[in-house]
Parts: C-alpha cells; sequence; structure tokens
C-alpha cells in the first residue's frame, strides 16, 4: 500500500512477535441493527466466516488525548457483538451496533508469521463494502464512520536473565522498582496534522507488561474521520502506519536485531 505521507518510510521485520492485529472502524450507532439483524448479517459472510459466537458488546471508545468532538448517543438495543471465525479460528470478523472489526490472531500450534496489513485490508475492504450495501438496504440507520482503528499485539520471550527493560526502550533499570506498584507501562500520543501539531486527530496508545518468561506490548491508534474526509482506507492506513513506526521507536535495537530489521 501507498504510504500517506504522514509518517514517511515504514520499518520492516522479518520475524516480527505479532500474535494479533485488528483493523476497522467505529461508526454512530445504527438504531435497526440489532441482535437479529446482526445474527443475520453471517448470511454475508458465512464462507470465509463459518463459526458463530455472541460476546459481550465492546464499551463506546473515547481519546484519551480528547476528542476533536462530541457525540451523545442513547440506545436501548441489547449490547452485543457478534464474533464470525474461519475454520482454523485465526481471522475474526466482530460487529456490533456501532462497529466493525477484523482480526488476525495466532492459534496455538500455529508458527506462521501474520499474513501483514495488506492482506488484512484487501479483506477488510471487501467486507466493509458488503456490510455498507446491508445497512443501506435494510434502513438500519445512516452509515457515519467516526474512528478508524489499527490494534497491534505483540508477546516476545525473554532470554536469559532479560526483563522488559530490554525490550523496550523508555525504560531504564529500575522500571519496576515503584513500591507497591503494578508493573505496567502505558504511553499515551497525540496524533496531530503534517504541519499542524495543535490538530489533534487521534491517538496512539501503546502498553508494555511482563512475565516471568515474556514480554507484551499492545500498540493502538486511532484516528478521527471527518465528514470531509471520505476516504475512510487513508484513515485507515495512517492508523497502521503510527501503530508499525511507533513500535519501533518504543522498542530496542537489541530486539529489532533478533525480530530481524530489514
Amino acid at each position: 500500500m501507498g504510504l500517506s505521507g504522514w509518517v514517511g518510510p515504514l520499518p520492516s521485520f522479518a520475524a516480527p512477535p505479532v500474535v494479533e492485529v485488528a483493523v476497522g472502524i467505529e461508526f454512530l450507532q445504527l438504531p435497526g441493527l440489532g441482535p437479529v439483524q446482526l445474527v443475520r448479517l453471517h448470511d454475508l459472510w458465512r464462507d470465509a466466516f463459518p463459526k458463530i459466537q455472541e460476546q459481550p458488546a465492546l464499551p463506546p471508545a473515547s481519546f484519551s488525548t480528547g476528542p476533536i468532538g462530541f457525540q451523545f448517543q442513547v440506545s436501548h438495543l441489547p449490547a452485543i457483538r457478534i464474533w464470525m471465525m474461519s475454520d482454523e479460528e485465526d481471522e475474526l470478523l466482530q460487529v456490533q451496533n456501532d462497529r466493525l472489526l477484523l482480526n488476525w490472531r495466532r492459534t496455538p500450534g500455529d508458527d506462521r508469521q501474520y499474513p501483514r496489513y495488506d492482506h488484512l485490508r484487501e479483506v477488510y475492504e471487501r467486507v466493509l463494502a458488503e456490510f455498507r450495501e446491508r445497512v443501506t438496504a435494510s434502513s438500519a440507520g445512516i452509515f457515519r464512520p467516526q474512528t478508524a482503528v489499527v490494534t497491534y499485539v505483540n508477546r516476545f520471550a525473554f532470554e536469559a536473565g532479560e526483563n522488559l527493560k530490554d525490550a523496550i526502550g523508555v525504560l531504564n533499570s529500575e522500571w519496576n522498582a515503584i513500591p507497591n506498584a503494578s508493573p505496567e507501562v502505558r504511553i499515551a500520543a497525540a496524533v496531530a496534522e503534517p504541519g499542524d501539531p495543535g490538530s489533534v486527530v487521534g491517538e496512539l496508545v501503546a502498553t508494555a507488561t511482563s512475565d516471568a518468561s515474556h514480554g507484551y506490548l499492545e500498540v493502538v491508534t486511532r484516528i478521527n474521520i471527518t465528514e470531509s474526509d471520505g476516504d475512510v482506507f487513508r484513515r485507515l492506513d495512517i492508523a497502521h502506519e503510527y501503530c508499525v513506526t511507533g513500535f519501533e521507536k518504543l522498542t530496542t535495537l537489541k530486539m529489532h536485531e533478533r525480530w530481524g530489521k530489514e
């Protein structure tokens, strides 16, 4: 995919420690998209995602750096979310009345690398087009995209004597020595329009944790989609670029070598 011009050349790793990726958008609640209509959406994607489960709805999300606008929504619809999974359960569609997400997940015993953003984007582009067509035909409501969201979850093993400071570059040797504090690091950064640092249009949030043998780094980027910006996928590409660049900037050269930075 072509770069958006917001970030610049993207880093690439031969063996990135990615165990899950999610791409998608959040939109204003669709009042006509109730539980029955959500389940019926499975007819669109049954071939690629034959398995279906009901899950609790994800709560509304908001920027910790402050939203650009204020959206007030009241819904009396039951709060549910539908999972639709591939046979291998490594690809997952999540749909509820205010968002549509596509996940890739590493399943137990599967040592394949993740299929890269371009693949997920291609699948999601087709799914979103079918979803929008169904919403329009069923009079479920007016489809108004609000936010493009990309999430990367990374899991990496420690070698002897290592801990999270060996992977996360902003930590010093005593990062986990704060009395009675949970060893979790959370970093948030505002995303602005190029050349206009005061125009906050999104955020990047990175959360790092660890156990005795592994470190975990989740990077989430959310970019607002304005009414004047009709290209949802351009905003999704921007979110992806910030996730990848954020991962590189937060992690150490030592780990870059281990993960085969190209």
